[in-house]
């Protein structure tokens, strides 16, 4: 809808909005700005770019892609919806930023013109383009990061979008996602991308292959904290997957129910060559209920302690897949909890794998090993306190 026309959605005619029956372009401007929220329970179409400083409220429908572009904001306000036509974008272009400033009482609605359907995505772009995202509800939707983008998601809920990457990024800046909720939804996947997520909840994943929080040659400093990963349950879909990176921390998690790997870490081959997993630290991490508590493999390193594995019917694998790598690299932990698994250990001729005062089920206490046989308080109720 061009400019002329915007204010019309709002069941205005240009006769009663301008005093006259031609209004000049210059008034029809001036009061689409002005009216750009419209009535209470009205909406405003929209398409087309954003060049100039720009303000959402209440009802917005966007009928084709929205390009935010230049050194522009556009500012959504609290208690806004936005319906999304089938397949469309909002996008902040280098330079530019889209900020959604939702409160607890009233959040930044995003959802698809047709509840039967999916729209698309909304998205941070190129150099300088940042994208915020607080107290926002994104059903059927996905967000993105691209080519040196920055953002954040904080205090959100998305879920219902079922096809891939309902979060995701490649060559981003930094990406941070704080207390959000995601559930019903197909996978997460940043690509070479510094990720921070804390205080996070992930849930309720069911097609295959899918992954609640995939990283691709994650960059140094990323940083998953206090978050709950939980009911992965396609098959070969895991809760945390790392290929590749440097540098990344993975601690105070509780990890459980999945159907595959609860965190599997393993190398990524690149035109450049082949990239291990390296510097990663696991810790002060609770894992049960998977298949897999921790698989490591191709050269990857892992420096894991303080953490409990309970009831999986793998608990640590090591393993070489690639014939360009060694084993996976268990570097030496302390203070670890391998217990009451179908197979503790299983660890090929490639790996290497040490532990210092720790409980491995099966294996003899030697030298500063833990006690032979550690208590919890109820294994059946899930309460994995030492007595």
């Amino acid at each position: 809808m061009d400019v002329e026309s915007y204010f019309q959605p709002c069941g205005s005619s240009a006769k009663s909005i301008a005093g006259s029956t031609e209004p000049d372009r210059l008034t029809a401007m001036l009061w689409a700005l002005l009216l750009i929220g419209c009535l209470p329970g009205q909406a405003t179409a929209l398409s087309g770019k954003i060049q100039e400083d720009t303000t959402w409220q209440g009802r917005i429908v966007v009928e084709d892609d929205i390009r935010v572009t230049g050194d522009t904001a556009l500012t959504i306000q609290a208690g806004a919806t936005i319906n999304v036509a089938n397949r469309t974008k909002i996008i902040a272009e280098a330079g530019s930023e889209i900020l959604a400033r939702g409160t607890d009482t009233e959040p930044v609605q995003f959802a698809p013109v047709d509840p039967d359907s999916h729209w698309w995505t909304i998205k941070a772009i190129g150099s300088g383009s940042i994208l915020t995202l607080k107290h926002a509800e994104i059903r059927e939707g996905k967000v993105r990061f691209d080519n040196e983008a920055d953002g954040l998601l904080e205090d959100c809920l998305l879920h219902g979008f079922k096809l891939p990457s309902t979060i995701s990024s490649a060559d981003a800046g930094t990406i941070t996602l704080r207390r959000i909720h995601v559930r019903d939804y197909f996978d997460i996947h940043f690509i070479r991308s510094r990720v921070i997520v804390e205080n996070s909840l992930f849930e309720r994943l069911e097609p295959e292959d899918s992954d609640a929080l995939e990283l691709t040659q994650a960059r140094p400093g990323t940083l998953i904290a206090r978050s709950t990963f939980r009911r992965t349950l396609g098959s070969n879909s895991d809760a945390i997957d790392l290929n590749g990176g440097k540098g990344v921390t993975i601690k105070e998690c509780l990890i459980h129910t999945v159907a595959d790997k609860a965190l599997s870490i393993g190398a990524k081959s690149t035109a450049e060559g082949f990239s291990p997993a390296e510097d990663i630290v696991v810790r002060d991490c609770l894992i049960h209920d998977a298949g897999i508590g921790i698989a490591v493999k191709d050269s990857s390193t892992v420096n894991l302690h303080d953490s409990t594995i309970v009831d999986c019917e793998t608990g640590i694998r090591l393993r070489q897949l690639s014939p360009e790598a060694s084993g996976g690299i268990l570097k030496p932990g302390f203070n670890n909890i391998v217990w009451h698994h179908t197979a503790p250990l299983a660890i090929d001729e490639q790996s290497t794998y040490a532990t210092d005062h720790s409980a491995i089920q099966g294996e003899r206490p030697q030298g500063n090993q833990a006690p032979a046989t550690p208590e919890f308080v109820s294994l059946d109720a899930d309460d994995f306190r030492l007595v």
